[in-house]
C-alpha cells in the first residue's frame, strides 16, 4: 500500500527517497549488464578457441586469415623438381619459377624421398643456394622419407587438398584419401588421364589459372 504522509515535510523527504532508490537501480542496471555481456563473450572466447584455434589440423578450421587460408598443395620433389644421382643432386631446369608461383596461390608442402643423410643435407643446401626458401617455400615445410610408402603415409597424415607426384604407386595408394590427385610424367605420353602433366611448369600454369578465376592470387 502506499504510503500516507501526514504533513508536508513526511511527504518531500519520501519522495526524495523513492527518487534515491530510482537513481540507484538506473545506475547499477547498465553496469550489471555490462557485466552480463563481457562474461557472455569470455565464455564464449574460450569455447571458439577452443575448436577452432587450437585445432592443428594443417588450418582447415582456422579463423586466422594469415595462416592456411590458401589451399594445401603437397609436391614430390623426386623427378619433378630435383634428380638425385648418388649422394648429389641438381636441381631440373626451369622448375624454380613455376614452383615460387605455386607457393603465392598456395600452402606448398614438398617432400624428397632419400636414402641417407647425406642426401638430405645437399638436398637443403641445393634449396638454398637456389634461393628456393627466399621464393616462397616455407623450409619447416620441407620433408624426408626413404620410401615410397613412408612418403604416401606422410601425404595421408598432411591431408592437403592436392597431391602432386611422379610415382604411380603412390597415386594409387593415395586414391581415394586424398582429393585431388596430380601426376607428372617425364614425357608426353600421360596415358588419357586428364589429371596428368608433363612437367610443373604445365600444371602450374593450369592451377594459376584456377586461381585467378576463384580469386585466390
Amino acid at each position: 500500500m502506499p504510503k500516507k504522509c501526514t504533513n508536508g515535510q513526511d511527504c518531500r523527504k519520501y519522495k526524495s527517497y523513492e527518487n534515491g532508490e530510482d537513481n540507484n537501480a538506473s545506475i547499477l542496471q547498465p553496469i550489471i549488464l555490462v557485466g552480463m555481456i563481457i562474461t557472455f563473450y569470455i565464455i564464449f572466447f574460450r569455447m571458439f578457441k577452443r575448436r577452432f584455434i587450437d585445432n592443428s589440423e594443417f588450418g582447415r578450421k582456422t579463423t586466422n586469415k594469415s595462416e592456411y587460408s590458401k589451399p594445401i598443395i603437397s609436391l614430390c620433389l623426386n623427378d619433378i623438381v630435383l634428380k638425385i644421382i648418388g649422394n648429389n643432386a641438381h636441381i631440373i631446369e626451369n622448375v624454380i619459377e613455376p614452383l615460387s608461383k605455386l607457393c603465392s596461390i598456395s600452402e606448398v608442402f614438398v617432400v624428397a624421398q632419400v636414402s641417407n643423410d647425406t642426401q638430405e643435407t645437399n638436398i637443403i643446401n641445393l634449396l638454398k643456394k637456389a634461393g628456393v626458401f627466399d621464393k616462397g617455400l616455407k623450409e619447416h615445410r620441407l620433408m624426408f622419407c626413404s620410401t615410397s610408402n613412408g612418403r604416401a603415409s606422410m601425404i595421408r597424415q598432411l591431408r592437403p587438398l592436392t597431391h602432386v607426384d611422379n610415382d604411380e604407386t603412390v597415386i594409387k595408394t593415395l586414391t581415394g584419401k586424398i582429393p585431388n590427385l596430380v601426376q607428372i610424367y617425364g614425357n608426353t605420353n600421360t596415358g588419357g588421364n586428364s589429371n596428368a602433366f608433363t612437367s610443373l611448369q604445365a600444371f602450374t600454369q593450369v592451377i594459376c589459372a584456377v586461381a585467378t578465376v576463384e580469386g585466390i592470387n
